[in-house]
Protein backbone atom coordinates (compact mmCIF):
# COMPACT_ATOMS: atom_id res chain seq x y z
CA UNK A 1 0.00 0.00 0.00
CA UNK A 2 2.89 2.35 0.73
CA UNK A 3 4.24 1.89 -2.79
CA UNK A 4 0.82 2.78 -4.19
CA UNK A 5 0.80 6.09 -2.35
CA UNK A 6 -1.12 5.30 0.85
CA UNK A 7 -0.81 7.98 3.53
CA UNK A 8 1.14 6.36 6.39
CA UNK A 9 -0.12 9.05 8.77
CA UNK A 10 -3.79 8.69 7.87
CA UNK A 11 -6.26 8.43 10.73
CA UNK A 12 -8.25 5.32 9.85
CA UNK A 13 -11.76 4.42 10.91
CA UNK A 14 -10.38 1.16 12.33
CA UNK A 15 -9.99 1.99 16.03
CA UNK A 16 -9.65 5.66 14.99
CA UNK A 17 -5.90 5.24 14.90
CA UNK A 18 -2.94 5.54 12.57
CA UNK A 19 -0.83 2.68 11.18
CA UNK A 20 1.92 3.08 13.81
CA UNK A 21 -0.69 2.92 16.56
CA UNK A 22 -2.14 -0.28 15.09
CA UNK A 23 1.25 -1.97 14.80
CA UNK A 24 2.15 -0.91 18.34
CA UNK A 25 -1.09 -2.27 19.75
CA UNK A 26 -1.06 -5.60 17.93
CA UNK A 27 2.59 -6.59 17.72
CA UNK A 28 5.42 -8.01 19.75
CA UNK A 29 8.88 -6.54 19.19
CA UNK A 30 10.23 -9.35 17.01
CA UNK A 31 7.46 -8.77 14.45
CA UNK A 32 6.90 -5.06 14.90
CA UNK A 33 10.39 -3.64 14.45
CA UNK A 34 10.64 -4.17 10.68
CA UNK A 35 7.11 -2.83 10.10
CA UNK A 36 7.76 0.21 12.29
CA UNK A 37 11.04 0.92 10.48
CA UNK A 38 9.27 0.62 7.12
CA UNK A 39 6.48 3.00 8.17
CA UNK A 40 8.94 5.55 9.58
CA UNK A 41 11.06 5.37 6.42
CA UNK A 42 7.87 6.03 4.43
CA UNK A 43 7.21 9.17 6.48
CA UNK A 44 5.15 8.00 9.46
CA UNK A 45 5.44 10.36 12.43
CA UNK A 46 5.95 8.86 15.88
CA UNK A 47 4.66 12.10 17.43
CA UNK A 48 1.20 12.01 15.79
CA UNK A 49 -1.68 11.24 18.12
CA UNK A 50 -4.69 9.05 17.46
CA UNK A 51 -8.33 10.10 17.82
CA UNK A 52 -8.11 9.58 21.59
CA UNK A 53 -4.96 11.69 21.97
CA UNK A 54 -2.51 8.81 22.41
CA UNK A 55 0.96 8.55 20.89
CA UNK A 56 1.92 5.23 19.23
CA UNK A 57 4.27 4.41 22.10
CA UNK A 58 1.36 4.75 24.53
CA UNK A 59 -0.57 2.08 22.63
CA UNK A 60 2.26 -0.46 22.69
CA UNK A 61 1.69 -3.53 24.82
CA UNK A 62 5.34 -4.61 24.47
CA UNK A 63 8.14 -2.66 26.21
CA UNK A 64 10.54 -3.10 23.28
CA UNK A 65 7.95 -1.72 20.86
CA UNK A 66 7.47 1.29 23.19
CA UNK A 67 11.22 1.93 23.05
CA UNK A 68 11.18 1.78 19.23
CA UNK A 69 8.42 4.38 19.11
CA UNK A 70 9.59 6.62 21.95
CA UNK A 71 9.57 10.30 21.02
CA UNK A 72 11.36 13.00 22.96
Amino acid sequence: MIYCGADVNDLTWIWWSRPLHQVAFLSESEHASSIIELLIAAGAHTDYRDYYGRLPEECASDADVRRLLYTT
